[in-house]
């Protein structure tokens, strides 16, 4: 740590991971598209997110490692999902929602504005940005190449991951070691792999929601009406406003982020009565955001919401012919069962975990790929709870806020969409809350240990079961 303490990270290390990961990214993507264009988009964006971080107060040196450590194992995914769809015929990319996205935002048409966008397709924010894209790079001498897309969304991802770095900064300070574990779980993530290399809104959804928490972290940590309320109380309106054009139905997630909020600063705080005033504004706060949202919203929102459940339902027992365990043991089920085995499903799903290395599908591999890092991940969730149950000093307001948006919008999704797409929005909080525990410490790493033994043995009968009843 150096005189302004600042965390001098050992750079020669982490920039040859980012120079291996980067030349196989560049080698798969140019072999793919048969052209150079996808590179150099790439270094201009590169460069371009670079300056900006390094001459703003954006950056540091964590946040800098860190994007671009993300940006370059995504920028190599985006490789390897180009080679599924111009190689092999992705219906996936080419098709399905990542096809209708391209489409749309790549046909050239002159939209007047986002509820126009709206008309044809939601998520007409990312339409709405990725066609400006578009069509100032066609001005240029680019094609419409659907790489365009896929390099935003790259990026939208990669700054996820530095403002991953600023929260950590929130709760832990200049912690190199959590700095540094952050980096590498975010940076493996299946789910996140999905966002920045298919086709889809989930990156920036994915990054408003992100955007979210951060004045919140930085609220509960000097909670008072001055500067980092009003922060909460902009952000909080602006992102109401962008998920309702990224997925309308999110429009009630930061009501709800206001909720976990509350109920953190009222457990995190107690008996503290100078923070009582604060929480009756957070309260008022809340009602009023959400009454905005239920009353320009409503309809839309719940017209989306029955649509989706429609079609989730009709693709489950197509697919399923209602014999699959989901099928069974949740899609049919009372609410009460469905909270419960719909939050494990979330954790386990694609059962089995090899069917998404059986399909020419990158959407499906990344799937598969994320369940397996899911496998090591969910033990250190075991171990952090449990940290914060034994330790009631780990139990301040910012942790407690993360367990709670990890908890709370588990159980939304696996009510709603059982669509862990929708619940990777989310996984930030989820990853900064599991590296709670400082696993060099001997204890903590055995009861990893006896907790990813139980894990796998539970995915063992979970995959026994399936067979069964698949037989």
């Amino acid at each position: 740590m150096n005189s302004k303490g600042v965390v001098n990270l050992k750079m020669p290390s982490h920039a040859a991971h980012i120079i291996f990961f980067s030349i196989v990214g560049s080698i798969l993507n140019i072999s793919s598209y048969s052209s150079v264009s996808p590179l150099i988009l790439v270094l201009v964006l590169l460069t371009a997110l670079n300056f900006l971080l390094i001459f703003t107060p954006l950056g540091g040196n964590p946040e800098l490692i860190a994007f671009n450590y993300i940006f370059s194992i995504c920028w190599m995914m985006s490789g390897i999902a180009a080679i599924y769809a111009n190689q092999f015929g992705d219906e996936s990319q080419l098709f399905s929602d990542a096809g209708g996205f391209y489409l749309s935002s790549s046909s050239g048409n002159e939209w007047q504005g986002l509820n126009e966008i709206r008309e044809i397709s939601e998520g007409s924010l990312a339409i709405y940005i990725w066609s400006y894209f578009y069509d100032f790079l066609y001005m240029i001498g680019f094609e419409r190449g659907r790489y365009i897309g896929v390099y935003l969304n790259i990026c939208a991802v990669s700054l996820s991951g530095l403002i991953g770095i600023k929260l950590i900064r929130l709760i832990y300070g200049n912690d190199l070691y959590r700095f540094n574990k952050f980096k590498l779980i975010m940076g493996w993530c299946g789910i996140f792999w999905l966002f920045a290399s298919i086709h889809l809104r989930d990156s920036l959804v994915l990054l408003s929601v992100t955007s979210l928490l951060y004045p919140w972290l930085k609220f509960l940590r000097n909670p008072d009406f001055g500067f980092n309320f009003l922060l909460v109380f902009l952000v909080s309106v602006t992102v109401s406003y962008l998920l309702f054009f990224l997925r309308g139905e999110f429009i009630f997630v930061p009501p709800a982020i206001v909720l976990a909020g509350i109920l953190s600063m009222t457990y995190g705080y107690q008996g503290r009565k100078q923070k009582r005033n604060l929480i009756y504004v957070l309260i008022f706060f809340g009602i009023l955001l959400a009454a905005v949202a239920f009353y320009n919203y409503y309809d839309t929102v719940i017209t989306m919401l029955k649509s989706s459940q429609e079609g989730y339902f009709s693709v489950a027992r197509d697919s399923s012919d209602g014999s699959s365990l989901g099928m069974r043991l949740i899609v049919s089920q009372p609410l009460p069962i469905r909270i419960i085995f719909g939050s494990v499903y979330l954790f386990v799903f694609p059962i089995p975990f090899w069917v998404g290395f059986q399909t020419e599908s990158a959407y499906s591999l990344f799937k598969s790929l994320y369940v397996l890092y899911l496998y090591a991940l969910v033990p250190m969730l075991f171990v952090s709870l449990r940290t914060i149950i034994k330790n009631k000093f780990t139990r301040t307001p910012q942790i407690l806020f993360l367990l709670l948006i990890s908890i709370g919008f588990l159980i939304g999704c696996a009510v709603t969409s059982l669509e862990t797409r929708h619940y990777g929005a989310f996984f930030i909080a989820v990853i900064i809350f599991s590296i709670t525990t400082d696993m060099r410490n001997s204890y903590n790493w055995n009861l990893y240990k006896l907790a990813a033994q139980g894990f796998i043995i539970f995915i063992m009968i979970v995959h026994v079961a399936w067979i069964l009843l698949k037989s």
